[in-house]
């Protein structure tokens, strides 16, 4: 099955992910984390300087409005959004409109591609010879913000593991990423990836995204993205839902992952039955070096989530339909068998 440079990168060296896959919302005032700590589903009042968190913006009926990451810098709040600049100025304006006589204020600060990914077993090696200051071993660790500088240009670098391999976020002013893309590129063991790869390892790596597995339809418990909220805080919008699942029982959905049978990945969009009834459906789907087989993620009623049921896959009982096997998310890691 062919692999392309962009994934053995991700699965053998260092994968640059420059694909504009988040916009960037700047957070300033002295009420800000305050105000959004009523707002998103983490704690984000007690972050201090240089720590990070994931977090949501839902609807109030707990569905997905926007998923972030929250970088607490010296002097405001950086909430980096997946999906893109034209995500990040919606949840700008969203935000906004919950500022009343707060001393708050939220400004889409992307101005173009302002975060890129650099992903792969020898990410920290590149992040070593790069940056101005190399960071100690096991620095940046999960929650951590490390602020450094490559080529000149000031950046920050977040430790990530959205495509199932150690990571990092670089982020800088969008002016000065050019700067930066080429500092990382320049590295002999760095290779670009594009979205099919992309695509391909983030499935793999069980992570759900904006426009596929998340959207205003997902409540977040079905996303698995538990680790977005603080179950200990106060209200947030959204929050009696959320809290409600949690605590008393399941959610009518759950994100599994899908081993189909034949050669094909299935269609975003297709139907998953079970004795003829239709019980979930088909979000993102691939063709997986990784497994040597069409898999997918899914959502599927609670009844039919346990790892080892049969689905069938496809437009019903009168047209062609595809067998394939509900499994856990992740899938099984490239780096299990690796030496």
């Amino acid at each position: 099955m062919p692999t392309g440079i962009g994934y053995r990168a991700l699965r053998e060296g260092a994968g640059l992910v420059d694909l504009g896959l988040h916009g960037e919302v700047r957070a300033r005032g002295a009420d800000a984390p305050s105000l959004l700590d009523r707002l998103l589903t983490n704690s984000i009042a007690l972050l201090s300087p240089g720590r990070t968190c994931r977090a949501a913006l839902l609807t109030p009926r707990g569905k997905f409005l926007a998923l972030m990451q929250v970088l607490a810098l010296e002097d405001h709040l950086l909430l980096r959004v997946a999906g893109g600049v034209e995500r990040a100025r919606a949840t700008a304006e969203r935000l906004g409109r919950y500022v009343f006589l707060d001393d708050a204020a939220f400004e889409d600060a992307s101005g173009g591609p302002c975060c890129v990914g650099l992903h792969g077993p020898r990410a920290r090696e590149v992040l070593a010879a790069v940056l101005a200051s190399p960071p100690p071993p096991g620095v940046p660790g999960p929650g951590e913000v490390l602020r450094s500088s490559a080529a000149g240009v000031p950046c920050t670098v977040v430790a990530v593991r959205d495509l199932g391999e150690e990571g990092f976020e670089l982020g800088a002013e969008a002016s000065r990423m050019d700067a930066l893309r080429s500092a990382l590129g320049a590295h002999p063991a760095v290779r670009p990836v594009d979205v099919a790869a992309w695509e391909t390892a983030r499935i793999e790596a069980g992570t759900p995204w904006p426009g596929a597995e998340l959207d205003e339809e997902v409540i977040l418990n079905e996303a698995g993205l538990l680790d977005a909220v603080s179950f200990q805080k106060g209200c947030y919008v959204g929050q009696e839902v959320v809290a409600r699942i949690h605590t008393y029982g399941e959610p009518p959905h759950a994100l599994v992952g899908l081993v189909l049978e034949g050669e094909a990945p299935a269609a975003p969009g297709t139907a998953l039955r079970h004795d003829g009834r239709r019980v979930g459906r088909v979000t993102s789907s691939t063709l997986s070096p990784a497994l040597g087989s069409p898999i997918a993620m899914a959502y599927v009623a609670r009844a039919h989530k346990a790892p080892g049921t049969w689905l069938e896959a496809g437009p019903g009982a009168t047209g062609p339909s595809t067998r394939v096997r509900v499994c856990r998310l992740p899938f099984p890691s490239p780096t299990a068998s690796r030496p």
